[in-house]
C-alpha cells in the first residue's frame, strides 16, 4: 500500500474514532441533563468499562462526582461561603485582533506572572460556540431550585467538562492534569454548587455574581500559586459585566486602530466576514458601545469604580485605582 494511502486511512480512522467519542459524550450529556433530573446510570456503565484508559476514567469519574453532588443538594437557607481567594488576576480583553494576546504575552515575560490557561480564550466565562459559561447565572431574574440545579449540571458538563460543542481547550478540566489540582477544582466546584443552591443566590443576582467570582478566582489560584495570573480574552471586551464582582482584579481593555485591525482580520481569510471596512468598523464600534454600557452598569452592594475619558479610546477598571494612557497604534488603557 502506498504511504499516502496509509496516511489517509490513518486520518480517516482517527476522525471516525473522534466522532464515535463525541457521539457517546453527547448521549451521556443528554442523560445527565434530563429534564426529570440527572440519570447517572449510563455514566456508571461507562465507568465500569474495562477498556477505558486512565485519563478517560479520571474524567468521567470527575463529572460523575460533580453531578452526583448537585443532584444530592436541596435548596437551603444558608451555606457559609468560603473566603474569597487572595489572588489578583489581570484580564486582557480585546475586540478580536485588537492586540490583547500581544499584551498578555508581553506581561507573561515577567517571572512573577503566570498564564494559567496559556493564550486560550476560555468558554466558561464569556460563553463560546453554544457553551454559555457563567452568563446564565448572572441574568437579573430569580431562579427556582430546579432551574439552578439544571444550570449547574450544564456548567459542570459543558463549561468545566468537555461535553460542549467547542474545543476541549475552551473548557476548564484539561488544564488540571495533576490529581491534586483536579481534586482542588472538584472541591471548588462542589462548594460553588452548594452556595448557588441557597435562597440568597436563587433570588439575588448580586449574590450569584459574588459566588461566580469566588469560583472563578479559586480555579485561577489553583494554577497560579505565588504568581500574578494573566488571562487572555477569557472575557471579550464587550462581555466584562462580571468584572464588577471582582474588585481586586485588573481588566486591561485593548483597542486598535480600526483600519489596522481590519487588515489583520482580513489576512485570516473569513475572519473579517467578507464585510467592507465601513461595516467592519461599525461592528467593532457596536462592541465598544456594549463594553461601555457593561462597564458603567453597577449593582447595589458592589464596590466598583469606572472612569472614562472622552478622548481616550480604551478603558479598564480596577476599583479605587487611578488612570493612565498609552498612545500607540495598538492602545491600552490600564489601571492598577
Amino acid at each position: 500500500m502506498r504511504p499516502s494511502w496509509k496516511r489517509s486511512l490513518a486520518r480517516f480512522e482517527k476522525h471516525k474514532h473522534a466522532l464515535q467519542g463525541k457521539r457517546r459524550a453527547l448521549d451521556l450529556y443528554a442523560s445527565l441533563a434530563s429534564p426529570e433530573g440527572p440519570d447517572l446510570a449510563p455514566l456508571r456503565a461507562v465507568l465500569a468499562d474495562a477498556a477505558l484508559d486512565d485519563a478517560q476514567r479520571a474524567y468521567y469519574q470527575f463529572i460523575h462526582d460533580r453531578v452526583a453532588h448537585i443532584a444530592s443538594l436541596a435548596e437551603s437557607e444558608d451555606v457559609p461561603p468560603t473566603l474569597m481567594p487572595d489572588v489578583r488576576p489581570v484580564f486582557a480583553c480585546g475586540f478580536g485582533w485588537s492586540g490583547s494576546g500581544a499584551v498578555s504575552a508581553f506581561l507573561s515575560q515577567s517571572s512573577e506572572v503566570s498564564l494559567p490557561f496559556g493564550h486560550s480564550e476560555m468558554a466558561h466565562l464569556q460563553g463560546r460556540n453554544r457553551v454559555r459559561g457563567v452568563k446564565p447565572f448572572l441574568k437579573p431574574r430569580g431562579l427556582t431550585a430546579d432551574g439552578m440545579r439544571a444550570l449547574l449540571v450544564e456548567f459542570a458538563c459543558r463549561s468545566v467538562g468537555t461535553f460542549g460543542d467547542s474545543k476541549d481547550t475552551y473548557s476548564l478540566y484539561p488544564y488540571y492534569p495533576e490529581p491534586a489540582a483536579r481534586a482542588a477544582l472538584g472541591a471548588a466546584l462542589d462548594a460553588f454548587a452548594s452556595e448557588m443552591l441557597t435562597t440568597a443566590c436563587t433570588g439575588d443576582r448580586v449574590a450569584r455574581g459574588t459566588a461566580v467570582a469566588r469560583f472563578v478566582l479559586q480555579s485561577i489560584a489553583i494554577l497560579s500559586p505565588g504568581k500574578r495570573p494573566v488571562l487572555n480574552n477569557v472575557f471579550m471586551a464587550g462581555n466584562v459585566a462580571p468584572a464588577r464582582y471582582m474588585p481586586a482584579a485588573t481588566f486591561v481593555i485593548v483597542k486598535r486602530d480600526l483600519r489596522d485591525q481590519y487588515i489583520a482580520r482580513k489576512l485570516e481569510g473569513k475572519a473579517a466576514y467578507g464585510r467592507p471596512v465601513t461595516e467592519f468598523a461599525e461592528m467593532i464600534q457596536r462592541a465598544w458601545g456594549k463594553y461601555v454600557r457593561n462597564a458603567k452598569a453597577g449593582d447595589a452592594g458592589c464596590r466598583t469604580s469606572w472612569k472614562f475619558s472622552s478622548r481616550n479610546s480604551c478603558g479598564s477598571r480596577r476599583a479605587g485605582a487611578g488612570s493612565g494612557r498609552a498612545r500607540h497604534r495598538r492602545r491600552v488603557h490600564c489601571r492598577g
